[in-house]
């Protein structure tokens, strides 16, 4: 009497088998956006993602997944140019300000000789 196996998966389930850390990495980077727009947090776009980041990287070491790995890697560098980002508006904010505040004080002097 011979005994055969039922083979556990096809080709097409371990692509399946692949993806599934993949896109549980996404869910929970789409989940904790959600969860910042739920509750109104207006901060900057780079502390999320290096959060998320970060939180892929344990699921990468736990899973032992060099995709999570590798999305994690691509996540930083979206938060390095979203800080670039945040970092050249504020230095653009900066100039702003300094630029009205010599203005104002050019007022304040010539308000100040005209009486």
């Amino acid at each position: 009497m011979r005994i055969e196996t039922i083979p556990t998966g096809s080709a097409h389930g371990q692509d399946n088998a692949l993806l599934a850390p993949i896109i549980g990495g996404m869910t929970l980077g789409a989940t904790m956006a959600l969860m910042a727009q739920m509750y109104h947090i207006s901060e900057p776009l780079h502390p999320l993602l290096l959060t998320w980041s970060f939180r892929v990287v344990v699921m990468a070491y736990c899973l032992r997944n060099a995709d999570l790995g590798i999305l994690s890697a691509l996540i930083v560098l979206w938060a390095g140019g979203s800080g670039w980002t945040e970092l050249r508006r504020f230095a653009n904010d900066s100039t702003e300000e300094a630029i009205l505040s010599l203005d104002l004080l050019r007022f304040l002097e010539i308000t100040r000789t005209a009486f």
